[in-house]
């Protein structure tokens, strides 16, 4: 049988509070949904505008239209001087990955993703032909 690849390490460093991962699928789960929008916009914006990331404000939510978001471009995310998102925006492999960086009222997260992860994910979440709902 082969083994089963991770898709997503919730502890790369050592311990993360019960909390923190519970956000932390939250947000995994919100851009899995979300993927179909933001990956083919990703490739567009990228092609036009070099390096990037896009940023969405979680703390509002537009009836019928979600959360607000921009892309911003590698120079602005330098200008905003946050370490972690300007190293994933600097590093991320275009063809496969892009950055989303989610405000939250008292804290921001910041996500390279990958799309077969996303892809595996997805697939893991669907159900299964023959399968009980």
């Amino acid at each position: 049988m082969p083994k089963k690849r991770r898709v997503f390490d919730f502890n790369p460093r050592g311990h993360i509070p019960v909390w923190a991962r519970v956000e932390r699928m939250s947000d995994i789960a919100w851009i899995v949904e979300n993927w179909p929008f933001f990956w083919p916009l990703a490739r567009e914006l990228d092609a036009e505008h070099g390096r990037g990331a896009f940023i969405v404000d979680t703390i509002i939510r537009i009836p019928g239209a979600g959360h607000p978001f921009a892309y911003l471009d590698q120079k602005m995310i330098n200008e905003v001087g946050d370490p972690d998102a300007q190293r994933m925006v600097s590093q991320y492999v275009f063809e496969h990955e892009l950055v989303i960086i989610l405000f939250k009222e008292d804290r921001v997260s910041t996500y390279r993703v990958n799309a077969e992860a996303v892809a595996a994910f997805r697939a893991q979440a669907e159900p299964q032909p023959g399968s009980e709902n």
